[in-house]
């Protein structure tokens, strides 16, 4: 008796996504439905497909898809508990933590640590970290895993904040924790032809001197 693969995959596949189960080429329409279906963010679209951002476009427009990201996508749809989802922790616990690293931090510091401003903070702690935008959750998630693995390592997360703060033209970077201002100043970067008007680098007005008699 022929073997049929495509009823042994049913079995594991719920009703809404059985086109995973049949013998038919899948196509980018397929793995956009599968992510849809898992309400998967961009990030974590390419975190489970190996792909980026601009490829994932291009995909999601073949009428083929490649063999390797056909089979990945048809054991999703039946070991859909594989997902690799990255879960951002609960803001409480994450204040926790990092006040427990650095006692002067205090709980309004989460929206500029996150890089938003303090009254941003104070929506996130109400709404949690599950209503954030991606990289939000990542930076969240990134920060909880530095912090589980050892507090000291809060030194080079308010480093790298601090470092950003002062990229973007703050003269007290830690006014930043303190007070937000994200977008209050005018950010410093170095363009690649020294072209100011495109460059954004932020230059003293130059003084004209007058001139002296000869």
């Amino acid at each position: 008796m022929e073997i049929k693969y495509s009823d042994i995959l049913n079995e594991k596949i719920v009703n809404t996504l059985k086109e995973f189960a049949s013998n038919r080429a899948l196509t980018g329409v397929d793995m956009k439905r599968l992510m849809t279906h898992h309400d998967l963010s961009l990030t974590e679209q390419g975190n489970a497909l190996g792909v980026n951002t601009s490829s994932m476009y291009s995909k999601k427009g073949s009428n083929v898809l490649d063999p390797n990201l056909s089979i990945l996508l048809r054991l999703y749809a039946a070991f859909e508990d594989k997902l690799p989802r990255l879960t951002p922790p609960d803001i409480d616990d994450l204040i926790a933590k990092i006040r427990k690293a650095d006692p002067e931090i205090t709980p309004h510091s989460i929206g500029p640590i996150l890089g938003y401003d303090l009254s941003s903070g104070y929506r996130l702690r109400k709404a949690g970290l599950t209503t954030a935008n991606p990289t939000t959750r990542v930076l969240a998630w990134l920060i909880d895993q530095l912090l589980d693995e050892d507090l000291g390592n809060w030194e080079y997360i308010k480093a790298a904040i601090l470092t950003e703060a002062s990229a973007r033209g703050h003269a007290e970077p830690m006014d930043v924790l303190k007070q937000g201002g994200w977008g209050k100043f005018k950010p410093v970067v170095l363009g690649a032809n020294n072209n100011d008007k495109n460059s954004g680098i932020v230059k003293k007005p130059l003084i004209r001197r007058g001139k002296t008699s000869g």
